[in-house]
């Protein structure tokens, strides 16, 4: 669990969009598991992507559909079984808190129950990557907890979470804490991975 914080405009969003190979360096180059993702093809990028889970800043939703059918999206391209598929969404939507919103337009739901429709969406995959911009922003302590509480169940379950976020719940939680200005990363103190 890594947290990365800094200014706003000090360009962490942008750097996830990198991390996520959405947008390629304007100078040098990005890498992850010792590969060069940003000098790489479309289709190269498209598998990196597969492998990938992104909760983004902006809540990119299908106004029309129900929370359930946009959390499924989630799992489309791992070529699940509908019943599975249908399940494991209600499943991860009950465990935010929202499972009662499953099968509401999410053209109606307020910005906080957007916020954790979103952040279903990316776990309801178990994708070895996650990267949360935040994550929290729109969200009161308890629901803010149990956003926290399932980033950290899955990077404890082994996969690589990458947190942007000014929200001060998360200085205690990530086990890395990393600090983003004049385009340059520097670490802080370590956190003590406390699960919320």
């Amino acid at each position: 669990m890594t947290l990365l914080q800094g200014a706003t405009g000090a360009g962490k969003s942008t750097l996830l969009a990198l991390l996520a190979a959405v947008h390629r360096p304007s100078a040098g180059e990005v890498r992850a598991c010792g590969a060069p993702i940003s000098r790489w093809g479309v289709r190269h990028r498209d598998a990196w992507r597969r492998d990938l889970a992104w909760v983004p800043q902006r809540l990119a939703l299908v106004e029309s559909r129900s929370a359930l059918e946009n959390v499924m999206l989630g799992v489309l391209p791992d070529r699940m079984g509908w019943g599975e598929m249908v399940a494991q969404s209600r499943e991860v939507l009950a465990s935010l808190g929202c499972g009662h919103l499953a099968d509401r337009e999410v053209g109606l739901l307020s910005m906080g129950e957007r916020q954790r429709v979103v952040v279903a969406r990316a776990l309801v995959r178990e994708a070895r990557y996650v990267l949360a911009d935040e994550p929290t922003a729109h969200q009161d302590s308890s629901a803010a907890e149990g956003i926290m509480a399932a980033l950290c169940a899955r990077a404890a379950q082994g996969a690589v979470v990458v947190v942007v976020s000014h929200d001060p719940r998360w200085d205690g939680v990530a086990s890395e804490r990393w600090r983003l200005a004049g385009g340059r990363v520097e670490a802080l103190e370590a956190g003590c991975c406390n699960t919320p």
